[in-house]
């Protein structure tokens, strides 16, 4: 991971002790399309522990359903 690449706002909210992180289930999705055309290196982690990854690290996952993926 890159910190220094977020915004200073986005820093400060993701590490902000208390502060509950989002991370939608397309994200992972977007991280494994990404990753399938070699514009994303994963490293120290298996794609598919990611989501795994994320709870273990506090973060709160929200899942698609259909009225999100449609709209």
């Amino acid at each position: 991971m890159a910190p220094e690449k977020l915004g200073r706002k986005a820093h400060a909210a993701l590490s902000t002790p208390g502060n509950e992180v989002f991370v939608s289930s397309i994200t992972f999705w977007e991280l494994s399309l990404k990753h399938s055309l070699g514009k994303l290196i994963l490293e120290g982690v298996l794609l598919e522990e990611l989501p795994e990854t994320a709870e273990e690290a506090g973060f709160t996952l929200l899942p698609l359903d259909c009225k999100h993926a449609s709209a």
